[in-house]
């Protein structure tokens, strides 16, 4: 086996003896599907898990009139009516064009992602597949299969059925295979029922956005979950929003077919075991804009995007680490009020952030990320704290012609070893500590050909366990922030990875990538997390790791923390601590906003 593939980051199928692949079949409204669409199929069949000998094609045909018809034959009903329509027609024309040209001028479009709407015929793919054409019954938005070809659906003994069409699904056809249709819904059903996918979480501004992979029901948007995701709202621009979102799904739908395929006997109670209590949804069901409310909320987003301009220009930010001593021999844990903590600021020309604390030789030393706004690389620096508050200079331990960041640290066999994110060499590395605390050297790459993220490790029932949020797709690149990853081996230094089978572990924008060292109080263990709903890095969380096995793993978020302690500290996203001989350091990096113009910088 290559270094490669003994370092690749793909599950290993575990649990079921029954791994023959899952029989899927698609229920499409044409022949010609989404390329994102298309990439998840060629995913699927790519690792073995899946095959795919059914291609449904609805041709639907209306058992009523249709709105538009409606609205027409009205219009003509009474003189004027017709007058009444085409300054409606007009003016609807106008108001969708004004708040177009108003998205265009302030949403720049990320070129450097192919676009998940292009459309590219599924027959390239599945030349082989039978393709059978149907024609459905459909009122409204709503489609029945008729019975006959819900029969020769069956005959094809399908496991999964996909809906990859844009109507509403009823009757037998929900029961036509061993699971169900599986559908996307984009956008988080907790909170938003109805569509179209994006669109309100951009225009009004939410923080994140939201897609659940689910079993179709007769209940709309309400069947059984098997992947819940959230991932970053683009501000002001729909079209990037949707696109990485997109491309997001066509992960999620592989990672499900290969648990059906690995753990098909169990299959059903392992989705059944992580379904959420029943909760209220006290929403509107949304539905497409009307022109006007397009317009409206165009021009609410124009006036925050010049609000928002016009403070990056008046103000300047900076990560600093905050430090707070502690003397009690009783209390080990990292201090709360972070009112307390005490300010260690950078020269004005750089940054600090990422601080991971080791206590050696009757003081502690803090690593951190430095990172000079002339070159926007990180290297790795180091500082020591006495226990009386003596603060040394900052010394540079570890830099390359690529960003570094995140110096996780490893105490192993009386060596320190470090394991610091460089995603952009795509790739995780080691590192031993030849001369404390400020001569390292390589020692090893522990995962090659990867962008992972923020790689935090600890042992634990005789295992290494590595943490660490990964770029799965390309889409991803630069903002992988919301899909936590495991993998557990042995021995670190002769590794031999064992992803998780549940991976991604934690896919939430809200408490996914790690924030530092975790740690142990009172025989529990705790993750630190960062919460990158509002924006990157925009706070952090303590959750509480309640099952840490080979083939489970819950964790639950007992604290949240967010930069409300002052005014002009708008994030924070690591922690870290040490303890020696009663006293306690702990350590967090903030983001400090100040004005730009007349005014000096706090301390």
């Amino acid at each position: 086996m290559s270094d490669k593939q003994k370092n690749s980051p793909v599950p290993k199928g575990s649990g079921s003896e029954d791994r023959s692949p899952v029989r899927l079949g698609l229920l499409l409204d044409s022949l010609e599907v989404r390329v994102w669409v298309y990439e998840m199929l060629d995913s699927c069949l790519s690792d073995g898990t899946t095959v795919i000998p059914l291609i449904v094609v609805a041709n639907h045909s209306d058992t009523v009139g249709s709105t538009r018809d409606i609205v027409s034959a009205q219009g003509h009903s009474k003189e004027g009516g017709s007058k009444r329509i085409s300054l409606m027609r007009i003016w609807n024309a106008l108001a969708r064009r004004t708040a177009d040209g108003l998205n265009r001028l302030y949403t720049q479009r990320d070129r450097s992602v192919e676009s998940a709407t292009t459309l590219r015929s599924i027959t390239e793919l599945l030349p082989e597949a039978q393709v059978i054409h149907v024609d459905t019954l459909n009122d409204g938005n709503a489609v029945t299969y008729p019975d006959e070809a819900i029969d020769e659906i069956k005959k094809q003994n399908l496991d999964v059925l996909f809906r990859g069409g844009f109507r509403i699904l009823k009757g037998q056809i929900l029961r036509a295979s061993h699971y169900g249709v599986w559908s996307f819904h984009h956008g988080d059903n907790r909170y938003l029922r109805g569509g179209p996918p994006a669109f309100w979480e951009v225009m009004e501004g939410w923080p994140e956005v939201g897609s659940v992979l689910q079993v179709l029901n007769d209940n709309l948007d309400n069947g059984e979950v098997l992947y819940r995701t959230t991932g970053p709202v683009f501000p002001f621009s729909l079209h990037n929003t949707l696109n990485r979102h997109y491309w997001k799904s066509s992960v999620l739908f592989p990672r499900a077919l290969r648990e059906l395929c690995n753990y098909r006997d169990t299959f059903s109670q392992r989705i059944a075991a992580r379904q959420k209590p029943p909760k209220f949804y006290s929403k509107p069901v949304y539905r497409e804009a009307t022109a006007t409310q397009y317009l409206a909320l165009s021009l609410k987003q124009a006036a925050r995007k010049v609000r928002v301009s016009l403070g990056r220009r008046l103000k300047q930010e900076q990560w600093l680490l905050l430090y707070h001593l502690r003397d009690n021999a009783e209390n080990l844990t990292p201090e709360t009020a972070l009112h307390r903590y005490r300010a260690l600021t950078p020269p004005a020309d750089r940054i600090w952030a990422d601080p991971h604390v080791i206590a050696r030789d009757g003081a502690f030393y803090v690593f951190f990320e430095e990172m000079l706004y002339s070159k926007m690389i990180g290297r790795l620096a180091v500082v020591c704290i006495t226990k009386n508050g003596e603060i040394s200079e900052p010394q540079v331990v570890l830099e390359k012609p690529y960003h570094m960041s995140y110096p996780g640290l490893i105490e192993h066999n009386g060596e320190l070893w470090m394991v610091p994110e460089t995603i952009m060499n795509d790739s995780v590395d080691l590192y031993r500590c030849v001369e404390f605390p400020h001569r390292w050297e390589f020692h090893s790459t522990l995962f090659s050909d990867v962008r992972m993220i923020d790689s935090t490790l600890i042992y634990d029932q005789n295992r290494w366990w590595l943490f660490a949020n990964i770029e799965t797709h390309r889409s991803m690149r630069g903002h992988g922030w919301d899909e936590l990853h495991l993998f557990s081996t042995e021995d670190f230094l002769n590794p031999d990875w064992r992803p998780h089978p549940l991976n991604p572990i934690v896919s939430d924008l809200s408490c996914s990538r790690p924030a530092g060292p975790l740690y142990r109080e009172q025989g529990k263990l705790y993750r630190p997390s960062q919460n990158c709903r509002y924006d990157y890095g925009y706070g952090f969380n303590i959750s509480e790791i309640q099952t840490l096995t080979l083939d489970d793993y819950k964790e639950t978020i007992i604290e949240r923390i967010t930069p409300n302690w002052q005014p002009n500290i708008v994030a924070t996203h690591s922690i870290a601590h040490a303890s020696i001989e009663g006293t306690t350091l702990s350590v967090v990096d903030a983001l400090r906003e100040t004005p730009r113009f007349g005014f000096k910088q706090p301390r």
